[in-house]
């Protein structure tokens, strides 16, 4: 009746209709005791073919839970990373100091000082010096 190679190929067929027609009573099951997470999309998840590896390699309520923690715990990481990110960037958009050590002491451009001002300015070194104040330069 079948040649080697027809009963090879009818054989993989069968077990994958077995296999789908387990999977679908299972789904079934779970589905009619209200085993299924809250909020899970079954529809959804059959799309993705790691569900459908994980409906193939453990029982359909284990499958569900597993595929339902992965993705739970897939969402908290994406919102973990842009909580951080949305925080980096408020600390970004700061303004920051120009010195780790505080404000930056005014520079004069002696060059461009009108004579008053330069005398205005030597009368105050003079007296700093003379009050025992550091003077800088």
């Amino acid at each position: 009746m079948f040649n080697n190679t027809e009963k090879k190929e009818r054989q993989p067929k069968e077990k994958r209709a077995e296999t789908a027609a387990r999977i679908q009573r299972e789904l079934m099951k779970v589905v009619n005791e209200g085993k299924m997470p809250r909020g899970f999309d079954l529809a959804e998840a059959l799309k993705d073919g790691d569900f459908v590896r994980l409906l193939t390699e453990m029982p359909a309520y284990a499958a569900v839970r597993v595929y339902a923690a992965e993705q739970a715990a897939g969402r908290a990481e994406e919102e973990a990373l842009d909580r951080l990110a949305r925080k980096r960037q408020e600390q970004i958009s700061l303004p920051q100091p120009a010195r780790a050590a505080g404000g930056t002491a005014p520079v004069i451009d002696y060059m461009a000082l009108s004579s008053e001002q330069f005398a205005h300015l030597e009368e105050k070194l003079k007296a700093a010096a003379a009050a025992g104040k550091r003077v800088p330069f």
